[in-house]
C-alpha cells in the first residue's frame, strides 16, 4: 500500500516521499504482530530496551527503498550509526520506536526517520502504524498529519501536559521532575515518536529530557516536527538546538518560554 498523493505534501523532496511510502507499505506486516504476539529479546538490562526482528526489517526496507534515489547513506538504531565527516547528508532511522509498547499491543509505537544535512535535521517522517497516521515535516515547509497542516497548542504551563524523560540519577533531576509535576500535568508514554506527534498537533505541550535513555534517532525526527508545527526546541541551558545533545526542551511557545525564563526555568530545584 502506498500513500495517496495528498498524504505527503507535493513540494517535499522525493527521498521524503520514498521513506513515507515505504513505512506505509510495512504496515501490513507489522499489524499482525502488534495485534498478536511477536518474539522479542532484551538488548540491555533495562526492562524497556527490547528488540524484535521487525525493528531491523523496517530499517532494511527503508534503506532499500532509498537506494532507488541514488547513493543514499542510511544509518539506524539497528543498522548502526557512525557517520564520518564525509557523510554530511544521510538518513537516520528508528525501525520501531517504542518496541516495548509494540510487543504489548499498546498504540504508542511508531516508525521514525530523519534526514540530516550538514549536522542539521532537514526532514522527518513519523508513522503511527497502529492507527495509520503519518506525520511529515521538512525544514521551512511546515508540519503535516496525513497531508494536512498541524500546529502546536497555545496552552500556558499551568494548563499543559508535559513529559519528562530522565534516568533520575542526580538530585537536580529528581527535584526537576517533582517541581514539574507540581506546576503542570505530567504524562508518560515511553515512546518519543508518539510524544512529539502529540505536541506537534497540539494534544500535549512539551517534552523535556535530562540524562534520558533516548538516542539521536529517538529525537531527531520529532524535534523537527515540533519546530515546523510552530513550537520551539532548545538544548537545556542554551538558546539553540543540536540533535546530538540529548538534553532539551521541545514545547509550544508559551511553555517553552516559561521553562527557560523566570521562576519556572529548568532546572526546577526550588
Amino acid at each position: 500500500m502506498f500513500a495517496p498523493a495528498e498524504t505527503v505534501p507535493g513540494g517535499f523532496d522525493p527521498q521524503t516521499h520514498t521513506v513515507a511510502n515505504t513505512m506505509l507499505a510495512c504496515r501490513d506486516r507489522l499489524m499482525p504482530s502488534y495485534e498478536g504476539f511477536v518474539e522479542h529479546a532484551n538488548k540491555t538490562a533495562e526492562a524497556h530496551d527490547l528488540v524484535t526482528e521487525l525493528d531491523k526489517w523496517v530499517e532494511d526496507e527503508i534503506k532499500e527503498g532509498l537506494q532507488h534515489n541514488g547513493n543514499v547513506v542510511v544509518f539506524g538504531e539497528e543498522l548502526g550509526y557512525n557517520p564520518s565527516t564525509e557523510e554530511s547528508d544521510y538518513w537516520l532511522l528508528d525501525g520501531i520506536d517504542g518496541t516495548a509498547m509494540f510487543v504489548r499491543g499498546l498504540p504508542f509505537c511508531t516508525n521514525m526517520a530523519a534526514r540530516i544535512v550538514g549536522g542539521e535535521v532537514v526532514a522527518a517522517v513519523i508513522y503511527n502504524f497502529t492507527n495509520d497516521t503519518l506525520y511529515t515535516a521538512e525544514k521551512s515547509k511546515g508540519a503535516f498529519k496525513n497531508g494536512k497542516a498541524i500546529k502546536v497548542s497555545d496552552r500556558e504551563l499551568n494548563a499543559a501536559q508535559v513529559t519528562f524523560e530522565s534516568r533520575l540519577k542526580s538530585q537536580d533531576e529528581v527535584e526537576t521532575f517533582l517541581a514539574l509535576r507540581s506546576i503542570a500535568h505530567h504524562v508518560t508514554y515511553s515512546a518519543s515518536g508518539f510524544d512529539f506527534a502529540m505536541i506537534a498537533e497540539g494534544k500535549m505541550e512539551a517534552k523535556i529530557t535530562s540524562n534520558p535513555w533516548a538516542q539521536q534517532w529517538d529525537s531527531a525526527p520529532g524535534t523537527l516536527l515540533v519546530q515546523e508545527a510552530g513550537g520551539q526546541v532548545t538544548n537545556l541551558g542554551q538558546a539553540t538546538y543540536n540533535f546530538q545533545n540529548p538534553n532539551y526542551i521541545a514545547a509550544n511557545q508559551p511553555v517553552h518560554l516559561a521553562l527557560t525564563e523566570g521562576e519556572n526555568a529548568i532546572p526546577l530545584t526550588h
